[in-house]
């Protein structure tokens, strides 16, 4: 009867000792919103968030602005996989890397390249993604051509805020 008991105590200290050691186990994106972020998205559009620090340089901004339009892609696609990494199709250029999740916040790697992307869910099928326009030169092409004709009309002109908003659609 001894030798049950000794076994039964030393088997519920063996299991006890793995549970603790697999939650201690560090999950790359333990935060409850990597599930929402978590699957493959295609591209569904884009606005741009961007101020000038001129009140009618900015005016005439916002209506260019309001004139661009990014048209939705799908062959545009971002595969956020559940074991952190990631891969992207956008305008032909391939990339993968990896990828956490912080409350609203992607953090994303990419070779030497590392930034934070702001998300918000639009339901289980929509996500928007948030993002300076300095990390992604190519979005910033779209732009660069009316900055450039405004910055000459306003020397002093300065950008006081430049952030993209891109929706995608779960695939």
């Amino acid at each position: 009867m001894k030798q049950i008991k000794h076994g039964a105590i030393l088997l519920t200290v063996a299991l006890l000792i793995g549970m603790v050691g697999f939650s201690c186990e560090k999950d790359k994106n333990n935060d409850p919103a990597a599930s929402t972020v978590a699957g493959t998205w295609a591209f569904d559009g884009a606005s741009f968030d961007i101020q000038v620090n001129n009140l009618v340089a900015n005016a005439l901004l916002q209506a260019s602005l309001a004139a661009l339009t990014i048209p939705a892609d799908a062959s545009q696609t971002i595969a956020f996989n559940a074991d952190g990494t990631l891969s992207s199709s956008y305008v032909g250029h391939n990339t993968t890397g990896t990828y956490t999740v912080e409350g609203n916040k992607i953090n994303i790697t990419e070779g030497t390249q590392t930034f934070a992307i702001q998300f918000a869910a639009k339901g289980t099928d929509g996500l928007t993604l948030t993002y300076d326009v300095n990390d992604f030169p190519l979005v910033g092409s779209y732009i660069q051509p009316i900055l450039s004709s405004l910055a000459t009309a306003y020397p002093d002109l300065q950008v006081t805020k430049m952030l993209v908003n891109t929706a995608w659609k779960r695939v």
